[in-house]
């Protein structure tokens, strides 16, 4: 359901759309907000696990999703979905709890946890940037995997401490995002030791 006349007349005058997917209370600049809970700031109230009936084909040219995905049931139909209203091109920017993620379990609302491969099952298998191939057979819906990063923990509350500078300035950047490679060696040997918060993609639509 679309509460936004800007969404309504961005539509009908045929212009691209920028949707934030589970905004919450947090607003983008630049973005449309979609919610299933009609908040105040919400511009559109959909369901996730539902066909995104609002909008048209290829009318979407940017996406940006904070830690929903995790909490959508049916992920292959919302990524078939988005397949469909993005146009060619259109940019998504996901971020979501890794498999790593010692409090991603307690959540009750979570359904699933992700890692590097997860995305990959909706990338033509000749173009997938990892050693390991998954299958690309399950969906129609195809994208370009452009950059993966896996995120750690900020351990000071207020400020970076010396562990912190430690840990994102070498291990995250130096050592675990430095490659394709070096980000399936972590996840084979070194998630034990040092589990992840996030891991965040950035696809672009292919068709």
């Amino acid at each position: 359901m679309i509460l936004s006349d800007a969404v309504r007349k961005t539509i009908e005058s045929g212009d691209s759309l920028n949707l934030q997917l589970g905004c919450g209370k947090r607003n983008r600049p630049g973005y449309f907000n979609l919610d299933i809970v009609p908040l105040d700031n919400v511009d559109i109230v959909a369901d996730l696990n539902q066909p995104l009936c609002a909008f048209p084909d290829n009318s979407v040219r940017q996406i940006y999703s904070h830690q929903v995905f995790e909490h959508v049931a049916n992920l292959m139909g919302l990524m078939e979905e988005l397949y469909r209203v993005c146009a060619p091109g259109a940019t998504l920017e996901i971020s979501v709890p890794h498999f790593s993620n010692q409090y991603g379990y307690s959540d009750p609302t979570h359904v699933r946890l992700f890692g590097l491969y997860s995305m990959c099952y909706f990338v033509q298998e000749s173009s997938q940037p990892f050693r390991r191939k998954v299958p690309d057979f399950y969906t129609h819906a195809r994208f370009r995997l452009e950059h993966v990063h896996v995120s750690f923990y900020q351990m000071g509350q207020t400020k970076r401490n010396f562990a912190d500078r430690l840990l994102r300035n070498n291990f995250e950047k130096r050592v675990v995002n430095r490659s394709c490679a070096s980000l399936e060696r972590y996840e084979k040997w070194m998630y034990r030791f040092w589990p992840a918060e996030s891991i965040e993609y950035v696809l672009t639509v292919d068709k």
